[in-house]
């Protein structure tokens, strides 16, 4: 069983999972329309999608994490 807490990144292209690190204009310019940019204690829905694109960035937008859910 997979779950949104796991570090899923199945649905990553090889370019997409090396955006961690990245500025997140970057990573807006790269990743699919509909990708979720998620700040620093933003809130998203938990259901799990293993199509969605998801990514994380902090408080200086740069990207933390991307992972598929």
């Amino acid at each position: 069983e997979t779950s949104a807490s796991d570090d899923n990144t199945a649905c990553l292209s090889p370019r997409e999972k090396a955006l961690v690190g990245q500025p997140l204009a970057i990573a807006q310019a790269v990743m699919p329309t509909g990708t979720r940019f998620i700040p620093p204690g933003g809130v998203v829905t938990m259901d799990y999608r293993q199509d969605r694109h998801n990514a994380d960035y902090d408080a200086n937008k740069v990207v933390t994490r991307v992972w598929c859910g």
